[in-house]
């Protein structure tokens, strides 16, 4: 035969398993939370993985920028230069072209690749 339970045994034993999770349990669940959230915070739309990869790139367009304002700052010297009717450097853009000054010899040089046809 059984022992008659009373009404306040079984409130307490049912209130106990529906009170909450267990620690383990508990435990695993804050575990998974923070996984979740850890790989958010790294590869989520503005994450740390993405961060980085936008410096890296910034860094690189930084260089490519100076380099392009140095070439810039070149071209505008040599314009310049052409426009004030600076000889030395219309000379130069001339020869650039193939051009030469009246009464000058132009001699060309091949190389011993050039002889051999």
């Amino acid at each position: 035969m059984v022992p008659a339970r009373s009404e306040n045994q079984t409130n307490v034993r049912t209130r106990n398993k529906t009170q909450g999770l267990s620690g383990r349990t508990l435990l695993w669940v804050l575990i998974a939370m923070f996984i979740i959230v850890m790989l958010m915070f790294l590869f989520g739309g503005d994450g740390l993985w993405n961060t980085i990869a936008l410096s890296r790139r910034v860094a690189k367009l930084e260089v490519k920028v100076d380099s392009l304002v140095s070439i810039n700052e070149k071209m505008a010297e040599r314009i310049e230069g052409l426009t004030k009717d600076d000889l030395r450097v219309i000379e130069e853009e001339a020869r650039e072209h193939g051009l030469i000054k009246p009464g000058e010899k132009v001699y060309l040089m091949r190389s011993k690749k050039d002889d051999t046809r």
